[in-house]
């Protein structure tokens, strides 16, 4: 079994290769493992107990690793990928680039690595974790990651604080906020009642992953998001519960008792051949198990495995609808009302392949207003929501002791464009950023330079249509004296 309160990092593993410089050592990137940093021995031990010298430690040529990453924060910064996904994202990112060291002592370069860029031919000095260990600096401001996370989360309240939370993000949608957050507050603070899992569906763009993103940040609650692949591999369920546990911080105890959000759920109903059929009808099978509550071994590596019990982990399912006519049925008590409801669900996927037996485990149905045609909620998300960049550059530009006018009549004009192109609030948020990208270039030279800024009425179609206005500075005039 793998040491559970060690594993906490991803490290990647690079070969050394002698160059036909005999002076020179070049490393490449191979793969990523998880493991722990173990700082008596100055080394990474992976969770097979392989262990690793850094790369800039002068050892013979072999396998070496650098670029120590914490695993949650992996998750958060890679947020819905899979752990493989996670590990194949960072090891192409370092692809892109050529590792260099000289080992000749008298060189200035003998404790440095050069990393060339192979698109740009740009060269670089490559730093990482493990730098201040192996070059003599000072560790004391260099502190190592340690596994335990420091944050601010706080426990959950009542329904209504957690609906005011999310609602300084998300607009438009406090109907199923409200049971949003009964449920997930329901699951903490009454352990007498069984867990609870939810379908939601939406249009795109709505903000169903990003509720559970808020609650996740700010609340100390084990919550996993993950995302349907678009073809499945047969490996989404052990991925899901290993990424759970992760989100837990490897407690396995936290875990059992978490919250798993898998979006793209429509994902499950796609089939373009008999392959995807078959994989799809083993997808829909084991997720009825883990719904139902059964406990299921995963898989760490070639040698570690883990057992989790999924009979208290709440599932909430996460899926795109084109729109509310299908899915916007009654719920009663008969069998017939229940059928029709599951029907009328069912159609909202593509080819309604999805098992009706998956929707009895699925008791709590949400649907999320589709907000892309309602000005004035698009007005208020860019007015007030913490995300908007509209929002996050005003109150930016009061820090700077900058006041701005003329916004409204922007903001009107933004809206009123997008609309009549169609595009979503992503699109928005995106046309928004751009618009204001000149702006922040400007005060971003000269921060103490300007005391106002008025908006033209044409900056959605000339970016350039602003005036920033010179702070005024007094200059004391000096008195003239006769002699």
């Amino acid at each position: 079994m793998v040491e559970e309160n060690n594993i906490n990092e991803f490290a990647v593993i690079f070969n050394r290769l002698k160059t036909e410089h005999e002076s020179i050592i070049q490393f490449v990137p191979v793969k990523v493992v998880e493991g722990y940093y173990c700082k008596e021995n100055s080394c990474f031990i992976d969770a097979n107990q392989n262990v690793y010298p850094h790369m800039a430690s002068l050892s013979s040529i072999g396998n070496a690793y650098a670029a120590r990453i914490n695993i949650y924060n992996a998750l958060s910064e890679f947020d819905k990928m899979s752990l493989t996904k996670i590990k194949e994202e960072i090891l192409n990112d370092l692809l892109q680039y050529s590792f260099f060291k000289i080992i000749d002592e008298s060189s200035e370069q003998y404790c440095q690595i050069q990393m060339y860029n192979n698109e740009t031919g740009e060269l670089a000095l490559f730093n990482d974790q493990d730098t201040p260990a192996y070059y003599n600096i000072d560790e004391s401001n260099y502190p190592l990651i340690e596994s335990d996370e420091t944050s601010d989360k706080r426990a959950l309240t009542t329904p209504i604080e957690i609906v005011k939370e999310i609602r300084k993000t998300i607009k438009g949608q406090d109907e199923a906020l409200n049971k949003i957050a009964t449920v997930i507050w329901a699951k903490y603070n009454m352990p007498k009642m069984n867990r609870t899992n939810m379908l939601i569906v939406g249009p795109h763009s709505c903000g169903k992953t990003t509720i559970f993103k808020k609650i996740k940040e700010k609340y100390d609650i084990p919550l996993s998001l993950y995302s349907f692949p678009s073809t499945f591999s047969g490996n989404e369920i052990e991925e899901m519960l290993l990424k759970l546990y992760y989100d837990s911080n490897m407690d396995i105890d936290k875990a059992k008792n978490g919250i798993i959000v898998i979006d793209n759920f429509e994902e499950i109903s796609s089939i373009n051949n008999n392959y995807d059929e078959i994989i799809n009808t083993i997808m829909q099978n084991e997720l009825l198990k883990i719904f139902e509550g059964t406990e299921k071994t995963i898989k760490i590596d070639e040698e570690s495995f883990l057992k989790i019990d999924t009979s208290n982990i709440t599932f909430i399912c996460c899926g795109s609808a084109p729109d509310k006519s299908a899915y916007d049925l009654p719920i009663g008590f008969s069998i017939d009302d229940r059928i029709t409801k599951q029907e009328g669900i069912s159609t909202i996927f593509e080819n309604g392949s999805v098992k009706n037996k998956l929707f009895d485990f699925l008791p709590i149905s949400v649907y999320l207003n589709d907000i892309s045609k309602d000005k004035d909620v698009l007005k208020e998300i860019l007015l007030t929501s913490d995300e908007s960049p509209l929002y996050q550059f005003t109150e930016s530009f009061t820090s700077f002791g900058i006041t701005v006018s003329n916004f409204d009549l922007t903001i009107d004009s933004i809206i009123t464009d997008a609309l009549n192109k169609n595009y979503n609030i992503k699109q928005i948020l995106n046309i928004t950023t751009n618009i204001l990208l000149q702006i922040m270039e400007k005060v971003g030279n000269g921060p103490n330079k300007y005391s106002k800024l008025i908006v033209g009425n044409n900056i959605t179609d000339n970016y350039s249509d602003y005036k920033l206005i010179p702070r005024v500075t007094k200059v004391k005039k000096k008195l003239k004296t006769k002699i």
